[in-house]
C-alpha cells in the first residue's frame, strides 16, 4: 500500500510565554520571541542558553495571508539571506497582535528584513517593552506530512513533529484539560502538545501536534488513544 501523504495548509495553536525580544534591544520595531519554545518538553536537544528559533514581527494592522505571503516572497528576492515566514496572531488576556512569524534567520539580518517588509507596504508596530506574558499563538503554515499508522502522521521536514488526527474540533479549554490529564496518567510525559487543523480534499482534518525527539509509534498510539477516550466523553 502506498504511504498516504498530505501536503496542504492549516493552522497550529499553542500556548507559550512571549516577551519583547532580548536579541535586538535597540530595534525601532516591535518584535516578540517565545521565552520557552516547547514548554511541555524538557528532554534533550533543548539548549541550556536559550537562543530563540522564532521571532514574531507585530504589524500595525491585520493583513491578508496572501498579502503577507507575497510580501515575504518579494523580500526573498531582495535580501541576501534566507528565512522562512508565515502569518499568525498572538492572543494575550489584554491584547491581540497580528504577527509575521520569522524562522531560520540570523538576528543581525532581522533589521534589513523589517525595513524590506515596510517598503513592500506592511506597516510594523513601533517598539515598546512587553514583559513575559502567557499567550496563545496561532500560526498559519504549510504541512507536508506522511502517515506512519492509522491516524498518526510524521512531518516530512522536521521528524520530531508528529500529528495525531482527532474526530472533532476541540475548544482550547478542553484541549488544555485533556493534555494536563494525559500528562498525569502517562509514565513518559516528556512531550509538548499543540492543537491544529489541516485543509484536505475540501474538508478539515483536526489534529494534535506532538513535539518529541524520542517518540515512538507505541507512545504516539497511546497518546492518541487517550485523547480519543477523553473526546468520547465530551
Amino acid at each position: 500500500m502506498d504511504t498516504k501523504i498530505i501536503k496542504s495548509t492549516g493552522l497550529i495553536s499553542k500556548e507559550e510565554s512571549v516577551a519583547s525580544t532580548g536579541v535586538l534591544t535597540d530595534s525601532k520595531y516591535l518584535i516578540l520571541e517565545t521565552a520557552q519554545p516547547f514548554p511541555g518538553y524538557h528532554g534533550e536537544n533543548l539548549p541550556e542558553v536559550y537562543d530563540p528559533e522564532s521571532f514574531f514581527i507585530v504589524t500595525k494592522e491585520s493583513n491578508s495571508d496572501e498579502k503577507i505571503v507575497r510580501t515575504l516572497m518579494d523580500a526573498k528576492q531582495v535580501v541576501r539571506f534566507s528565512f522562512d515566514g508565515a502569518p499568525g496572531t498572538i492572543i494575550t488576556q489584554q491584547d491581540y497582535y497580528n504577527v509575521i512569524r520569522i524562522r531560520h534567520i540570523k538576528a543581525p539580518n532581522i533589521p534589513t528584513l523589517l525595513d524590506t517588509i515596510q517598503e513592500h507596504g506592511i506597516e510594523i508596530m513601533k517598539n515598546k517593552k512587553i514583559n513575559r506574558i502567557s499567550a496563545i499563538l496561532k500560526i498559519r503554515k504549510f504541512f507536508s506530512i506522511q502517515e506512519l499508522d492509522e491516524g498518526i502522521y510524521e512531518d516530512m521536514d522536521q521528524k520530531f513533529f508528529t500529528y495525531l488526527t482527532i474526530p472533532r474540533f476541540l475548544s482550547w479549554e478542553d484541549f488544555k484539560s485533556m493534555t494536563l490529564n494525559l500528562k498525569y496518567n502517562i509514565e513518559d510525559n516528556n512531550f509538548d502538545a499543540a492543537l491544529g487543523f489541516i485543509y484536505y480534499e475540501g474538508a478539515v482534518i483536526d489534529v494534535i501536534r506532538i513535539y518529541d525527539f524520542r517518540s515512538s509509534l507505541k507512545k504516539l498510539t497511546f497518546i492518541r488513544n487517550k485523547y480519543l477516550e477523553y473526546i468520547s466523553k465530551l
